[in-house]
């Protein structure tokens, strides 16, 4: 009876958040009734929406409103006031908290994978912050998320949209051509990226996104290796490939892989492999340094097996037919020049082929 009573004689309407965590609250009346002509306060910061039998009505930004059908043509219209209504009339109150809701931490639970056109696949990880606010009238918000709830709070949404924010960044690294070599230069673009992604995903809902931030995206230990490694080309004055390798390889075992870690090791590397392919590079062209030419090793041989003519055979090759005793003492064999075919131990360039060869193992 003391409810009634009080809900009949009060006739201010208004919110105050006393934790600034819920994004919409509840006006409890007694049976949801109030008085015709009743005050509503929205203060800065606020929305207010009358619902009527479950159908949303009016919506009132910030300021004070007498409740009467004049300024309620929705709810009144919702509720067939044609001519008026007698106090109290029964409707709901729902504020909406429009300040924003900032320093919200997301961050990937699993790697998200990426395809590098170098590295082929990548498991990237990311964190960030990012804010929201209620935006527009939030009927969906409050037909798909508050439902019947008195107060809605951040807790009651948050893991919904610290997921939308993951699930925009894996499609966004999914579809980007971006080499992880250029990652660390591309963090502004990927940061407007994703919250335009973020913003069309939470729109959907009444939420705007007026600050999203990317804090960090890592790649497993192996991948940052190689990407330290390339990066150092370029902190090395872009030395060619080879020296750059050379130069990997004389710092190994002195510093680890890290090359921010090693930065002079690997520096008196390639320093050295420099001067190592500097000094070959003069010795190439000194004069006199480069070997003369091979000797003209003169004429072909032919070389006779049966009434089969074999050839022509270079010297070298001819020598080595002899050692394995293909082309024997008496094989003939002829070279131009020579007026007939001559057997191979009485020509004067083969003669002493012969003599290296070892006579027969005795029986």
């Amino acid at each position: 009876m003391f409810n009634k009573l009080f809900a009949e004689f009060i006739d201010i309407i208004e919110w105050t958040d006393k934790d600034n965590q819920t994004l919409v609250h509840r006006f409890e009346r007694y049976n949801n009734e109030i008085k015709n002509g009743a005050q509503l306060v929205v203060r800065p910061g606020q929305l207010a929406v009358l619902v009527s039998e479950g159908q949303l009505g009016d919506t009132y930004q910030p300021g004070t409103h007498r409740l009467t059908t004049s300024n309620m043509p929705i709810t009144t219209t919702l509720s067939s006031w044609k001519y008026g209504f007698e106090s109290p009339f029964k409707v709901e109150v729902y504020f909406f908290s429009t300040r924003i809701f900032s320093n919200l931490k997301w961050g990937t639970a699993t790697p998200v994978i990426k395809r590098d056109a170098e590295l082929g696949v990548v498991r990237l990880r990311a964190r960030g912050q990012f804010s929201i606010q209620v935006i527009g009238t939030p009927s969906k918000l409050l037909t798909d998320f508050v439902g019947t709830k008195p107060n809605f709070t951040m807790d009651d949404i948050f893991d919904y949209l610290r997921s939308n924010v993951v699930m925009a960044f894996a499609d966004m690294v999914a579809s980007d051509n971006i080499s992880l070599y250029d990652l660390a230069t591309k963090y502004q673009d990927y940061t407007i990226k994703l919250q335009e992604l973020a913003q069309e995903l939470f729109g959907k809902t009444g939420f705007g996104v007026p600050l999203l931030t990317i804090d960090a995206i890592t790649v497993p230990e192996e991948v940052e290796a190689l990407i330290d490694k390339r990066s150092g080309m370029g902190i090395m004055g872009q030395p060619n490939f080879i020296t750059f390798q050379a130069g990997l390889s004389m710092t190994d075992g002195q510093g680890g892989n890290s090359l921010a870690a090693d930065a002079v090791g690997l520096g008196m590397g390639l320093n050295l492999a420099n001067q190592v392919m500097a000094g070959q590079t003069r010795a190439a062209s000194a004069p006199g340094a480069m070997p003369p030419p091979l000797p003209q090793t003169g004429e072909p041989f032919y070389w006779a097996a049966g009434q089969t003519q074999n050839g022509p055979n270079s010297m070298a090759e001819l020598t080595a037919l002899i050692q394995n005793q293909t082309i024997k003492a008496d094989t003939l064999v002829w070279q131009k020049g020579m007026a007939a075919w001559t057997p191979a131990s009485q020509v004067p360039a083969l003669s002493h082929l012969f003599g290296q060869t070892p006579p027969p193992i005795p029986a």
